[in-house]
């Protein structure tokens, strides 16, 4: 029996603001009050780009992306990051972004003989349990107040290592019920 395991990865776009409308009641006359009120920057704010890479031993890397992340650059980012964790019996998992899909990153990925998830599906369920990670780091950093956006790729650096193994340890052990739950509903929603 051959063990098969998959790296995840994603690539995310962190920000110490709120990336997500909420909406509240207030009763008249209150909707400036600081109680009501939510913090945003329209103009200057920062953000980084990182991508993240997670497998079921629970090592983990995260590596600071350039702001527009083209082919080359992506090539990069996965010299940087997953060449050093990579394994001839994983299978390496990446989304349907153009970087990813591209000639040049496909003869990349091959001349390095990493065996790419080529058949995810499009509109697919998202069952990438990375999401999850993602989330964790996300709300700690919202919660943070970082001077510039070298000290929030320290805080989001900080905070990816933080989550605990097992946290991750349990993402992984997830996936078969995730992939089981998704095929009782045909695809359609399911609470993962």
């Amino acid at each position: 029996m051959n063990l098969i395991l998959f790296l995840i990865y994603d690539t995310t776009e962190l920000s110490p603001y709120k990336c997500r409308k909420t909406f509240d009641r207030r009763p008249i006359n209150d909707r400036f009050t600081s109680r009501y009120v939510t913090k945003t920057v329209e103009y200057g704010g920062y953000s980084v780009l990182v991508w993240g890479m997670i497998k079921a031993d629970s090592k983990r890397m995260l590596v600071r992306c350039p702001q527009i992340l083209d082919s080359m650059a992506y090539q990069t980012v996965l010299d940087q990051g997953l060449l050093g964790l990579y394994n001839p019996n994983e299978i390496y998992m990446q989304d349907g972004a153009p970087c990813h899909r591209s000639a040049s990153t496909s003869n990349y990925l091959d001349s390095k003989k990493i065996c790419v998830m080529s058949d995810w599906p499009p509109q697919s369920p998202d069952l990438n349990i990375i999401e999850h990670m993602w989330c964790l780091v996300k709300d700690k950093v919202g919660k943070t107040s970082p001077k510039n956006a070298d000290d929030l790729w320290c805080i989001i650096k900080k905070e990816w290592d933080s989550i605990p193994n097992e946290t991750m340890a349990g993402l992984y052990r997830s996936i078969p019920k995730r992939l089981r739950v998704t095929l009782t509903n045909k695809s359609l929603h399911s609470h993962y």
